[in-house]
């Protein structure tokens, strides 16, 4: 493949430089997702130990912690990037995905007549035809197992970059249809519209730590979301402080919470003095002001559950 060239006068080249913007982007991809992969795991085993040590047997459903990895891919990076962990699903018949579609649907949409009739028959023309929506259209979250979501976000990414590339390659083996023109017209639209390039993220020195952290935050938050507030409500004061739960009120310390947002001071001996203990009500209350602060949109499936306890598969204790 030729290089990049910012004088070049042919069409060849000019299409050759958004085959370039394209494998760098991927490769942009790629960084991110390798950062995102041991932070996210790191948290989830975090978030799931200190609930096992409170209760023999009890684990956070995987399922729901993918939900949060997709909520955390949309906030860090955009609305639409959760759609890369849906499988790549290429056609047997023709070159397209639905993810794929989407990204030269928004390159394609202000390049204009000339360079739609020198896409007609190619793989890249294909690909907008074949587009059923826009990156930013509503988005339902994949709900899966949290270690398959989180292997796919590598596989997404690879599989869709390789796509795009084919489909320039096609165009640069086949120049003749091409004008410098046309051919700068569709690089401004990959460059300025093409989300694929656009939301390429940028790792920064302590992503992975920040990333981990609004992890584990995100968890919590969405477990103590599923709570049944209202059971709460209906204890006593004292009903509500848990001494036992006392690893999830350190758990949420290390990460930052105070202990006066989660926890009460409680006298639990007549031996001793008053200890701080965890508070289900209290904890409650934070998560769904940290909800409403950071504007995380829970998925609708935590809040349809008609047994709460069921979406962590927890024990009788935890309403």
């Amino acid at each position: 493949m030729a290089t990049h060239d910012p004088f070049a006068t042919r069409p060849v080249d000019v299409l050759q430089r958004i085959y370039n913007k394209i494998n760098t982007a991927s490769k942009g991809w790629m960084e991110f997702a390798g950062k995102c992969t041991t932070p996210y795991e790191m948290a989830y085993k975090s978030h799931e130990r200190a609930l096992q040590s409170v209760a023999a047997g009890y684990r956070a459903q995987q399922e729901a912690m993918s939900a949060v990895l997709n909520i955390l891919l949309g906030g860090v990076v955009g609305a639409w990037v959760p759609r890369l962990l849906k499988p790549v699903t290429v056609s047997k018949l023709f070159d397209t995905d639905a993810l794929t579609n989407a990204w030269v649907k928004d390159a394609l949409t202000n390049t204009g007549g000339e360079v739609k009739k020198a896409l007609e028959g190619t793989i890249m023309g294909g690909l907008q035809k074949a587009a059923t929506y826009s990156t930013k259209d509503p988005y339902v979250p994949v709900i899966e197992n949290t270690m398959l979501a989180i292997n796919r976000l590598k596989t997404g990414i690879d599989g869709r970059a390789k796509l795009l590339l084919r489909a320039m390659d096609e165009l640069i083996e086949k120049p003749g249809a091409w004008t410098v023109p046309a051919a700068t017209a569709l690089e401004l639209g990959f460059k300025n519209a093409c989300p694929f390039i656009t939301d390429e993220p940028t790792v920064e020195a302590g992503f992975e730590q920040s990333f981990r952290r609004k992890a584990e935050l995100a968890m919590w938050i969405s477990w103590g979301l599923a709570r049944d507030e209202a059971y709460w409500i209906s204890k006593s004061p004292e009903g509500t402080a848990q001494q036992e739960m006392f690893p999830i009120l350190e758990a949420l310390f290390d990460l930052g919470v105070p202990w006066q947002t989660i926890g009460v001071s409680k006298r639990v001996s007549m031996h001793q003095g008053p200890v701080t203990v965890f508070d289900m009500l209290k904890f409650i209350n934070w998560a769904k002001l940290e909800d409403f602060k950071s504007r995380i949109p829970v998925p609708a499936w935590f809040r349809l559950q008609r047994n709460p306890n069921a979406c962590y598969g927890g024990e009788a204790m935890f309403h």
